[in-house]
């Protein structure tokens, strides 16, 4: 049980969060009892995700879902503000799960395809409000935030 308590006031922002490896993160963060603001591009996807959690997070405070193109300009700071107006604090934890793949070798894939599956598979990790150490409103994160 001790394990389940590791994040219990935590805010998890998962992004990439309606399927595959985004889902199993959200699903176990909040099994280790934090609150998770699931993000997908697939707004049903990312509500669907919510539905499926549970854990000590979920009883005193809900998960909540949000659609975000990740690798739009300024989407990575929107989502921080979006969280952080959800949960009345920024999140504690971000994982960046988001990604895509256009199935083509790297020296056939197109220019354009090229972006967008860097803009996506990239761009949010490595954005100014993630990697700067502020969340949304100019806020320093906790010592013990986690990023990955």
């Amino acid at each position: 049980m001790a394990a389940q308590l590791r994040l219990r006031s935590a805010v998890a922002l998962v992004t990439g969060a309606g399927s595959g490896i985004g889902r199993a993160v959200s699903v176990r963060l909040a099994q280790e009892g934090a609150a998770v603001a699931a993000c997908d591009l697939d707004g049903a996807a990312a509500r669907e995700t919510v539905q499926l959690l549970g854990g000590p997070g979920s009883e005193k405070r809900a998960h909540a879902a949000f659609q975000t193109d990740v690798s739009e300009a300024g989407s990575a700071r929107r989502l921080l503000e979006q969280v952080q107006a959800c949960f009345t604090r920024p999140p504690s934890v971000v994982v960046s799960c988001a990604g895509i793949t256009r199935d083509e070798f790297l020296l056939h894939m197109s220019e354009d395809d090229w972006d967008k599956v860097i803009a996506v598979n990239l761009k949010v990790a490595t954005s100014e409000p993630v990697t700067s150490g502020t969340f949304s409103l100019g806020r320093e994160l906790e010592d013990d935030c986690h990023h990955n």
